[in-house]
C-alpha cells in the first residue's frame, strides 16, 4: 500500500465530508486525499465506529498542522481515500 509521509498543509470538514492536504516531506509535492466521503469511502450512512475514526484523525490533522508534525498517510494505489493515519514517522 502506497504511503505519503509530510505535514499537513490543509484541513477541510463538512457536515458530511473530510478532505486534508499534505506536503510531501523531501519533494515538496502536494497531494489531498479523502478522509471520508459517504458513499465513497464508507458506507451511505457511517457507522458510529467508523465516526469515531473520522474525528480522531480529523484532530491528529489539526495537532500536526498546527505543531507543523509530520503525518504518515497511507492509501490505496492509484486513490485518495484514506487508509490510515499516523502522527509523526
Amino acid at each position: 500500500m502506497p504511503e505519503m509521509v509530510g505535514t499537513v498543509q490543509c484541513v477541510r470538514v463538512g457536515p458530511d465530508s473530510g478532505f486534508t492536504t499534505i506536503q510531501e516531506q523531501g519533494t515538496g509535492e502536494t497531494e489531498t486525499f479523502i478522509v471520508w466521503w459517504p458513499g465513497v469511502t464508507t458506507s451511505a450512512e457511517p457507522s458510529v465506529s467508523e465516526r469515531v475514526i473520522h474525528t480522531m484523525w480529523i484532530s491528529f490533522l489539526r495537532q500536526a498542522m498546527a505543531d507543523n508534525l509530520l503525518v504518515r498517510v497511507g492509501h490505496p494505489t492509484n486513490s485518495g481515500k484514506v487508509n490510515y493515519l499516523q502522527l509523526g514517522t
